[in-house]
């Protein structure tokens, strides 16, 4: 779920095992990435994540084990390019046979983070789709939508067919029965990636607020909301959610290590390979998690480990965008993109 900026989410905490920090209750929420380093370190808590802490991987640690293994070596392919490249990965939905959730992420992230010449010929074929659909909308893109309408803008089958192509190029292939729709959601929320009756992943995103985080260039901001959607999509989709790590990522709300160590990459990745900015609320929603980004919001989530937040290069959010820092961004990065 992407939080607007400025606005306090008011989480459902659905895990039992959630404990609140009783000794952080009364602090105030760090607004910034500095504050945040300065509590974290006074706090400091002990990391859990597999590589400092490997017995959280142990063996009989999960009821579901053991846990399907993606190795990309395995299935080698030649592209367009006459290289050696990484097939697709053969993936299953946790239903059938759960993987463990960081292992994938550091898979899709080693699938998709290669120079242009070294994907496969899906993805490849993925990418020269967006990039189609970007120089037929760069007008749109480039206009400035002062009061936006999301699904007069792009409409919801636009929206579905982008999302699916970003799952072909980032995410090893296209995900079954994925469904979009333009709906009004709480006050607040912009977008949210759930799961139908059917366990098919939905994005449902609002189509009047934004996060403005690119001012009036509106397009990019929907833009962005969906890349954030989809990566949980993807996390709810394919992680095992009976380890100990699944159990950590929804009780923290989504916006710990799987969502932040995928949202990073895909920060960096996508300007490099799509020629576009992309921004996907990584500190504003880690922030709002933890309890609000108003002032004088107390603490009342766990926070992250050293480890997490100088592994995660949280950015300070600009709240002073201007429309002709926007527009040379773009510009910019449309020219440096790998061709």
């Amino acid at each position: 779920m992407r939080i607007r900026f400025r606005t306090v989410c008011i989480v459902e905490l659905r895990m039992l095992e959630f404990v609140f920090d009783d000794s952080a209750t009364q602090t105030p929420v760090p607004q910034t990435v500095k504050e945040l380093e300065d509590l974290v370190r006074a706090k400091n808590k002990p990391c859990t994540c597999d590589a400092c802490n490997p017995r959280s991987r142990a063996k009989f640690k999960c009821i579901r084990w053991p846990h399907f293994t993606i190795a990309l070596e395995s299935r080698l392919t030649t592209n367009c390019f006459d290289n050696i490249v990484f097939a697709p990965p053969k993936l299953s939905s946790r239903r059938a046979w759960p993987v463990e959730g960081m292992p994938l992420v550091r898979t899709m992230i080693a699938y998709f983070d290669r120079p242009l010449t070294m994907l496969n010929d899906q993805q490849l074929a993925a990418r020269a789709t967006l990039i189609a659909w970007r120089n037929s909308r760069w007008e749109d893109i480039l206009t400035t939508y002062p009061d936006p309408e999301g699904d007069a803008l792009l409409p919801a089958h636009e929206m579905q067919h982008l999302w699916q192509t970003l799952n072909i190029l980032f995410f090893g292939g296209p995900i079954p029965g994925i469904s979009f729709r333009w709906k009004k959601l709480e006050k607040g929320v912009v977008g949210d990636a759930t799961t139908s009756f059917s366990r098919h992943p939905v994005i449902t995103m609002d189509p009047s607020p934004t996060a403005y985080e690119f001012g009036d260039y509106v397009i990019l901001d929907f833009l962005s909301t969906l890349a954030h959607e989809s990566i949980h999509a993807v996390l709810r989709y394919y992680p095992c959610l009976a380890c100990r790590s699944g159990y950590r990522e929804r009780r923290a709300g989504g916006y710990v290590r799987l969502f932040q160590t995928l949202a990073r990459k895909l920060e960096e990745v996508i300007p490099r390979l799509l020629g576009g900015p992309v921004r996907l609320g990584r500190l504003e929603s880690l922030l709002g998690e933890l309890g609000g980004r108003e002032w004088g919001a107390r603490l009342k989530g766990r926070l992250p480990s050293s480890c997490d937040v100088e592994n995660w290069g949280l950015v300070d959010v600009d709240t002073d965008v201007r429309n002709a820092d926007v527009r040379r961004l773009v510009e910019r990065m449309h020219a440096g993109r790998e061709v």
